[in-house]
């Protein structure tokens, strides 16, 4: 990564005042951080782009919730790295400490130093901490894109655990990896790793021997236990079509072909997607504007060496370079765009039902005294449409014990013909352990982890 030409000039250009108008001294007084210079006052074109985006983003969660911080997912490629620029300049004008990390998945040699690059940059620009975390995604039953899924989202969260229960503890600080172990499911990949080693190839302007792991700058103190943590992704509108097209070659519903979300959905949903609306094309010129050079992962390449089984691109890669362009050159324009559309529509839709569902599930669906089953009274819900009567399974599948992950829709309609179509069927094995069957004598449906 270069420094642009022109940063000294922005430099001079940068005021003082934040985003909202309000007085940046009234928010806070460390220095400027090279993020907010490199931005200037007002940036132009792509750059404009993303920091709107992520302003907006920011301006939402403001609304929401009264006191709250950011950590930056970033990788170094074109997306993370413009979010991480425009987060770090963003919540210095707003007054909200960014912290980033970045997750090496040890696939390829040197990605450990190339993921220790990132995050000094991401120290240079400005960021409160940055943090290596390192996981092991070469193993796993998700196949290489699943594998490396699965073990990222896992050790995003675990950034969170680690920064809501233990504060960051600077005796966490050192040349020695800490094991983490990871406390989800069976299904995770790996073990997780959290790397607080020193930073040793740094770059241009830093002074030899800097910390820039895990060490908070001066005037931002360590979180407090009690304050919200969101994660920030650099997911772009060329992700959410690709997951959309994804979605469709599964034969999915519209709760998955709704795609990804910018904001939180529930108190429980922590991610952050300020890009949706951006594309990649423009993370890519706002890192130029700004005198970054991005990194360029060898698995998105349709030559890469990562492949499926059969010697085939891995699929979001196949996407990408081949059937996106083909559907371009077949229809006559740009394809991406309409498929967000069609996922932003999905969205409000498949929320609207599972609003009716969810109010059907608190009137209809009991909890069982002694166990975890739940008992659906088949008598009131069969004659709902289908729509909604297989979202109130689905939630009930998912609060029994089912990960939903594992959910297919042929496990949902197998329980619905327990409902609707009853003639003394065997109980159902399902995904987690858990069992579904008709109570004999009744008209109740349970689904727990034994048969009564």
């Amino acid at each position: 990564m270069q420094v642009g030409e022109d940063t000294v000039n922005r430099q001079n250009e940068v005021g003082m005042d934040d985003i909202d108008g309000q007085s940046s001294a009234a928010t806070h007084t460390k220095t400027m951080p090279e993020a907010s210079r490199r931005f200037g006052r007002n940036p132009r074109g792509s750059a404009q782009k993303v920091n709107l985006a992520v302003r907006q983003s920011l301006r939402h969660l403001i609304q929401r919730y009264k006191e709250f911080r950011i950590v930056v997912a970033c990788s170094g490629g074109a997306d993370s790295l413009a979010l991480g620029a425009a987060a770090i300049d963003c919540c210095y004008r707003m007054g909200i400490t960014c912290d980033s990390v970045t997750i090496d998945h040890g696939l390829r040699c040197g990605s450990l130093s190339e993921a220790k690059g990132v995050a000094a940059w991401m120290r240079f620009l400005g960021a409160n901490t940055a943090r290596v975390m390192s996981v092991d995604a070469g193993n796993g039953c998700f196949g290489p894109e699943g594998n490396a899924r699965h073990a990222r989202y896992a050790a995003l969260n675990l950034a969170l655990e680690q920064d809501l229960e233990t504060n960051v503890s600077t005796a966490a600080i050192g040349n020695a990896c800490t094991e983490i172990p990871y406390k989800g499911g069976k299904q995770s990949p790996g073990s997780l790793i959290a790397d607080f080693s020193r930073v040793q190839t740094q770059p241009t302007g830093l002074q030899q021997g800097e910390e820039l792991l895990a060490k908070p700058l001066p005037g931002k103190p360590y979180p407090s236990s009690s304050q919200r943590v969101f994660i920030m992704l650099g997911h772009t509108l060329d992700d959410q079509a690709e997951t959309v097209l994804l979605g469709l070659g599964r034969g999915s519903g519209a709760h998955s072909l709704r795609g990804m979300t910018v904001l939180p959905q529930d108190d429980d949903d922590l991610f952050v997607r300020p890009l949706l609306g951006v594309r990649r094309k423009d993370t890519e010129q706002c890192c130029k504007y700004l005198g970054l050079d991005y990194v360029e992962d060898p698995t998105n390449s349709i030559d890469g060496h990562w492949r499926k089984a059969d010697g085939n691109p891995l699929r979001r890669t196949a996407l990408r370079h081949r059937v996106l362009p083909a559907l371009k050159e077949a229809l006559g324009h740009d394809v991406a765009p309409a498929l967000a559309r069609t996922a932003a529509m999905l969205h409000d839709d498949d929320t609207a039902l599972e609003h009716i569902a969810n109010d059907l599930y608190q009137r209809n669906v009991t909890r069982a005294n002694v166990s975890s089953s739940y008992i659906i009274d088949t008598f009131e819900v069969k004659d709902i449409p289908k729509a909604i009567r297989r979202r109130l399974i689905r939630r009930v599948l998912i609060n029994a014990g089912c990960p939903g992950g594992a959910l297919t829709s042929t496990h949902i309609y197998s329980v619905d013909t327990l409902i609707v179509a009853w003639r003394g069927q065997k109980p159902l094995n399902l995904p987690g352990g858990v069992r579904a069957w008709r109570r004999s004598g009744t008209n109740d449906v349970v689904i727990g982890a034994q048969v009564d």
